[in-house]
């Protein structure tokens, strides 16, 4: 990514992203939250592969469900919880 204000944003997106879902029983979708963080942030640096995983990872750590629909060849992982 470009330099450590950008990234601190795009975490900053992230978080938000992922306390506006909740805690409920529905897993995060990659795409929705690809496409709802690009459209915040119309420069952002990570493709969408690397915000997929960017937003993974965060979701994870913080106990919730992924389900990858982002598309391409991964399209059919099942959603998981670590």
């Amino acid at each position: 990514m470009k330099n450590a204000a950008m990234q601190q944003r795009l975490s900053s997106l992230i978080e938000q992203y992922l306390a506006s879902r909740g805690h409920g029983t529905t897993p995060i979708s990659t795409s929705r939250a690809v496409r709802a963080i690009t459209t915040v942030m119309s420069d952002c640096p990570a493709s969408d592969r690397e915000l997929q995983n960017l937003i993974a990872k965060s979701a994870i750590e913080r106990g919730y469900d992924v389900h990858f629909d982002l598309g391409g060849a991964v399209d059919e992982l099942p959603v998981f919880r670590i």
